[in-house]
């Protein structure tokens, strides 16, 4: 029994480091060499260069300790370098602008990754491209457009239902749709005037009898 137990051991042992051969194959094994990469996460924009060193972060002239002092965007901007298992071996340059800290931060990962991409392409792309690094990471649709991005519910069956029609095959549907929807509007319109007119006269008639009671 226990000899199965070691046996089972050794196997799981074996399949794990040869899962982990495979999902990182090529890390470590970039070429070193300087490269250049640009990144933009939402406002901000990333221009990156990384050349042979020991692993020194200037962006904008400070510090990665002094730029960015909370430890997740330390980890976030040097994440593809960490994936590949090139600490020491690169010094970055980073020029950033735009957009807040995290902005930023994105940038700067989608920047440093595309040049590491850049440099050596066959033993880093794709460690790079299944971790997500090359891929910039799109804005809620709704953030974009300079609103909340859950909105309501009604907005939410108003814009369907405007923009269902909007987009059907033949101008007549879409024309006869806004028409209708024009026409009452219209009815609602003058409704409402009608009711008004009529509460007035109503109210006109109640005063007038009134000062004739009085007087």
């Amino acid at each position: 029994m226990a000899e199965n137990t070691n046996e089972s051991q050794v196997l799981a042992t074996e399949e794990t480091a040869a899962y982990t051969s495979e999902t990182n194959a090529g890390a470590g094994t970039s070429t070193i060499a300087p490269c250049y990469g640009t990144g933009r996460r939402k406002e901000a924009v990333a221009r990156v260069r990384l050349v042979p060193g020991t692993g020194k972060w200037t962006i904008n002239g400070r510090t990665l300790e002094e730029y960015f002092p909370a430890k997740l965007l330390q980890r976030e901007v040097n994440s593809p370098i960490v994936l590949l298992k090139l600490e020491g071996k690169f010094d970055a340059i980073v020029l950033v602008d735009g957009g807040g800290t995290t902005g930023q931060a994105g940038a700067i990962r989608l920047g440093v990754a595309r040049a590491l991409n850049a440099v050596d392409r066959d033993a880093n792309r794709a460690a790079l491209k299944k971790a997500g690094f090359l891929t910039p990471r799109r804005s809620r649709r709704g953030a974009q457009e300079g609103r909340s991005a859950q909105g309501s519910p009604c907005t939410a069956v108003l814009e369907a239902l405007i923009f269902g029609f909007a987009k059907a095959p033949f101008g007549f549907v879409r024309r006869g749709f806004f028409y209708t929807f024009f026409a009452w509007l219209l009815c609602t319109a003058y409704s409402s005037i009608r009711m008004l007119m009529d509460c007035a006269g109503t109210v006109h008639m109640f005063l007038a009898d009134v000062s004739s009671a009085v007087f």
